[in-house]
């Protein structure tokens, strides 16, 4: 992600996200997941900044997909 932005809100019209689609995403503090429920692996890796992320119940994270994120990350369930 090539932008400056410290929050982002996935659009519930987004029902999947990719291979490392957040990766390195340097400036991202905070990500709300909307209705996304699978993130592969290496979604968000390095993305250094990021305190908090937003997911539904029953997401499913592959291997490292939070790999290099704040060692502070709160990590908030709803649903």
């Amino acid at each position: 992600i090539g932008k400056y932005q410290s929050a982002f809100v996935i659009p519930d019209s987004v029902v999947d996200v990719g291979f490392r689609a957040f990766s390195d995403a340097t400036y991202l503090e905070e990500l709300d997941c909307g209705q996304v429920m699978s993130f592969p692996e290496k979604c968000m890796y390095y993305c250094e900044s990021l305190k908090k992320i937003t997911y539904r119940k029953g997401a499913v994270f592959g291997d490292k997909a939070l790999d290099h994120t704040s060692p502070d990350l709160e990590k908030v369930v709803i649903g």
